[in-house]
């Protein structure tokens, strides 16, 4: 089945306005073969990437969360919700303590996080070196119209914010999910540990990272 592709932009030009669908967005949609209640196949593109290569710790500790956009007050359907919340949970790997989230938020799929450990240790083609990421998941930005400038109602994952909190969010300012700064990240939290990081054989551990 072919669904009406709705996401649009205002040319800043002209004040024209047209959909943002690509050729390839349109050939999917439109190619009976990658139906998706005929072939059971769902294929989403993923809006934002946002990636803070540097951090309180150098590039050795980088920070990384996947963002979806919706204009003019529109919402996901059932299925990509049922489809983002699940990429949301294998992309995040916050640390957090279980017996504090009921098991009714950890289903509720309007909250884009998940239980999960620690920080994941990935190669960087680009440094030629290990470095740890701390992924934060998925999170719904919605507009009341096309963008901060002309939206009166901006919201993160359903918490109404201004342009201001979202610049803060987009730049790791504050914690994705809690909206504290970032900088309690990085914070010790035993005190028989000193450093957050131990350094052995020029590789950083970060089991003193306790979020």
């Amino acid at each position: 089945m072919t669904r009406q592709y709705n996401q649009v932009f205002t040319c800043v030009n002209c004040g024209c306005t047209s959909t943002t669908e690509t050729s390839l967005g349109r050939w999917i949609r439109n190619n009976p073969k990658l139906d998706s209640q005929q072939q059971h196949v769902c294929i989403y593109d993923i809006d934002y990437v946002v990636h803070k290569y540097k951090t309180h710790h150098g590039r050795s500790f980088q920070l990384m969360m996947l963002v979806e956009v919706k204009t003019r007050n529109s919402d996901m359907s059932e299925a990509q919700r049922d489809t983002l919340y699940m990429l949301s949970q294998i992309t995040q790997n916050r640390k957090r303590n279980k017996s504090t989230v009921s098991a009714a938020a950890r289903k509720n799929a309007n909250d884009f996080h998940r239980l999960s450990s620690g920080v994941t240790e990935v190669w960087s083609p680009m440094l030629n070196a290990e470095v740890n990421v701390k992924s934060f998941g998925m999170f719904k930005l919605q507009f009341s119209n096309l963008g901060p400038d002309d939206s009166d109602e901006i919201k993160w994952n359903e918490k109404v914010i201004d342009a201001d909190t979202l610049t803060s969010l987009l730049n790791f300012d504050v914690d994705p999910v809690c909206f504290r700064p970032i900088s309690e990240l990085f914070r010790v939290h035993h005190k028989q540990k000193q450093l957050p990081l131990l350094q052995q054989n020029g590789v950083f551990n970060y089991e003193g990272y306790a979020r």
